[in-house]
């Protein structure tokens, strides 16, 4: 698995979301991690 993954961000007090590469997160023993093929953001 890439150590890199593309996640939705809102980094600024202004109206948006920005797409960005980020490392993926540390799962620690009681975690999953979930890859999710496809999604929608409606509104």
């Amino acid at each position: 698995m890439s150590n890199m993954m593309k996640a939705l961000v809102k980094a600024k007090a202004e109206p948006g979301i920005w797409m960005e590469e980020v490392p993926v997160p540390e799962i620690g023993p009681n975690d999953v991690l979930i890859k999710i093929k496809k999604t929608a953001i409606c509104g």
